[in-house]
Formats: C-alpha cells, sequence, structure tokens
C-alpha cells in the first residue's frame, strides 16, 4: 500500500459487549500501550450505550469512536433505533454498516445503501462491510457476489463522497488455510476459548448425547427422542441461517462435511436470540434442541426454562472448556507475521494479549481466557 495515497485504518468491533464502566476501565489500559505514531488512524466501534463514555475515555487521543449501525431516518417512530444525528451528537467520528450480523437479521443491500447515503450526510464515515460465505466462495462467486454488494450500497453516493467512507472485506474461514496454502508465514497463539453448546428444555430427561447422536439427528437419522434415552416424542432439531457464524462453527466442529438436513425455514430463525426464544417458547417445547456459542448463552442471553447438555458426558463450563475436556471448543486466535518488530504497535499487542490485563480482558469479553501461551505457531 502506499500511504501517500491511501490512509491505513486499524477498526475493530466490539459487537454486544461491555457496560459503560467496563469500557471505560478498558480504555484506560489501551491508551497505555497506544504507541505514538500517527502512521494509522485507529477506530472503535462500540454498544450505544458505551459510546459516550468511549468518547470521553479517548478524548485526547487519535482514536475515533464509532457506532455498530444507524438507522437511515432523521427521526420518526422507529423504537429502539438511533439516528445518525444522533451518533454524531454524541461525539461518534464512525459507523459501521452492512456488518455480516445484521445482513443475516434481515438487512437488505437497499438498507444498507440508505444508511450509508444517511451516514454520509450526517458527516460520519462509513465502515462499509462487504463478503461473501463459504459456500459462494466455493462456488466461485466471490468477485461477482462482493461487487453486488458493493454497487448496491453505493448506489447514488455522489463520486466525492466516495473517498470518505471505508470498505471493509469481511473473509470468511477459508482465508487463513488460503494464507497457508500460498506459503505465507504466518506467527500465531490461541488466546482464548469458546464452544459450540447445545441447549435443550429443562423438563427434557436427556442430559447427555454422544458426538454421534448429534450428528445422526442433525442428518436426519434419528427422529424421536426415545432412540437417545428420551420419552417417545419427535426431536425438534433447530439451526441457523447459512450466514451465521453459529451455523458456520456447527458445520466445522460437529458436521464435518457429513450429512446435514436441510430444516424448514421456522426451524432456521436469523438471529440467535430466536432461536434461544424458539427453543423455550416452543409449542412442544420439551422436544426442541438447538445450538449456540457458550459465551452468548453464559453471558449475554438465556431464558428460564432452557439448559445445556452435556456432549459426551461432559458439561460445558469455565473449567471444562479451559481444561480443554469438553470436545466442541473452538479456539481463537492472534496472528501477526513473525518478522514483526519488538516495538512495533501489532507485536506489542501480540505480547499484551498474554498478561494478566489482556487475559483479563478476554474475560470480561465473555470468553474463557486460555492463560499465557508459550508455545507459538510458525504457519507456513
Amino acid at each position: 500500500m502506499n500511504r501517500k495515497y491511501r490512509k491505513t485504518v486499524i477498526a475493530g468491533n466490539w459487537k454486544m459487549n461491555k457496560t459503560p464502566s467496563e469500557t471505560k476501565e478498558f480504555m484506560t489500559q489501551l491508551k497505555a500501550i497506544l504507541p505514538k505514531g500517527r502512521w494509522c488512524d485507529v477506530a472503535l466501534c462500540v454498544p450505544a450505550v458505551c459510546i459516550p463514555a468511549a468518547v470521553r475515555a479517548m478524548r485526547e487521543t487519535r482514536v475515533g469512536i464509532g457506532a455498530e449501525n444507524c438507522n437511515a431516518n432523521a427521526s420518526g417512530a422507529y423504537t429502539g433505533e438511533i439516528a445518525t444525528n444522533m451518533l454524531v451528537d454524541a461525539g461518534c467520528k464512525y459507523v459501521i454498516i452492512g456488518h455480516s450480523e445484521r445482513r443475516a437479521m434481515g438487512e437488505t443491500d437497499a438498507d444498507v445503501n440508505a444508511k450509508v447515503l444517511a451516514a454520509l450526510e450526517a458527516g460520519l464515515i462509513p465502515i462499509l462491510c462487504c463478503g461473501e460465505s463459504l459456500e459462494q466462495r466455493e462456488a466461485g462467486i466471490t468477485e461477482e457476489w462482493i461487487t453486488m454488494q458493493i454497487k448496491s450500497a453505493l448506489q447514488n453516493v455522489p463520486e466525492e463522497k466516495i473517498r470518505k467512507l471505508i470498505i471493509a472485506y469481511e473473509a470468511p474461514e477459508s482465508v487463513k488455510e488460503e494464507l497457508k496454502a500460498d506459503g505465507d508465514p504466518l506467527e500465531q497463539k490461541a488466546i482464548g476459548r469458546d464452544a459450540l453448546v447445545f441447549i435443550v428444555n429443562e423438563d427434557n430427561p436427556v442430559q447427555s448425547l454422544t458426538l454421534q447422536q448429534l450428528k445422526d439427528i442433525y442428518a436426519g437419522t434419528i427422529t424421536n427422542w426415545k432412540d437417545v434415552g428420551g420419552k417417545d416424542q419427535e426431536i425438534v432439531a433447530f439451526q441457523r441461517g447459512e450466514d451465521s457464524g453459529s451455523q458456520t462453527l456447527f458445520k466445522k466442529l460437529l458436521i464435518q462435511g457429513g450429512e446435514l438436513m436441510t430444516p424448514p425455514s421456522e426451524l432456521a430463525p436469523a438471529a440467535m436470540g430466536e432461536l434461544v426464544d424458539s427453543i423455550a417458547d416452543y409449542n412442544n417445547s420439551a422436544n426442541a434442541i438447538g445450538f449456540s456459542v457458550y459465551y452468548y448463552i453464559d453471558q449475554m442471553y438465556s431464558k428460564p426454562g432452557l439448559r445445556l447438555l452435556a456432549v459426551d458426558g461432559v458439561t460445558p463450563s469455565n473449567d471444562t472448556l479451559a481444561d480443554g475436556s469438553y470436545p466442541l471448543c473452538n479456539d481463537f486466535y492472534a496472528v501477526i507475521h513473525p518478522d514483526a518488530a519488538a516495538d512495533s504497535p501489532e507485536r506489542r499487542l501480540y505480547d499484551w494479549l498474554d498478561t494478566d490485563a489482556g487475559q483479563d480482558c478476554i474475560k470480561k469479553a465473555g470468553y474463557v481466557a486460555v492463560g499465557p501461551q508459550t508455545t507459538v505457531t510458525i504457519v507456513d
């Protein structure tokens, strides 16, 4: 990249994590390790309730605060929505638009376009997200799909304003594998852990399922709870939409290329919260089973009357995830170039993640910390 013509931007999306008080504490820790160089812009996009705390904490730094979503309308009867002028007045500089998780909830290309126009009109810098699913990538339509997304999002945007927005590509899981295949060296280490978990109604007598039983349920070869030690009732197996992160994790950790039945639309809700609600509120809720990720059920959203299933006799918990005994754990990693200098921003952040403060940050984000990693892997 020629920085004479392009500005490097490092942006982080907090998703639905941290309270305002936790935001203030985290920003204090972050300011202590921020490099003084100005070779890039830094953006942190936080939940709406955390925007004032983030703006106050970063007022005298070069970190710009952004929102994770906006409404295209300036005002009106849109309960729960936030207009772009409200974000500007709160001190925001950026706003994320078109994130894959929002698209999975039903946000259309037309919605994205309207939000981009509204954000630019208000003086915000839109961070326009685009990207293909793994299935679209494997079908060879990546370029066509992303071109369509960008063209739709930028419809009626004046040429002079296009340079005022950021296009952020959200890569599917396969990109890292492609980098490995291309021979690009990567240094990585696990910094935290999550897991795929299965939820049932507390009235369901089945306490544990094996990995094979779960595969057979979702392949449609086991259809009655009596076949796995339960009552003589039909199994109602919920899934998520194809583009959701939990569905991708489900396929990666459990299905692994095996058979997977296609659920009717009413059993494949777009949002994770809808899946949890559906299992809790389903007419024959004791029949239902679904999946989520551990941090979501443990930290973000659950409902009375639900419980986690043990898998191969191990119940998911902070302890069983930390020691790896739960069989459907999923590590997430920090990855840098192995030649990164010791005093470079990326190396300092990479090392900080192993400190008590870094691991505490991971815990506060809702994940299970894995402790300082003394072994790193050079992937080439």
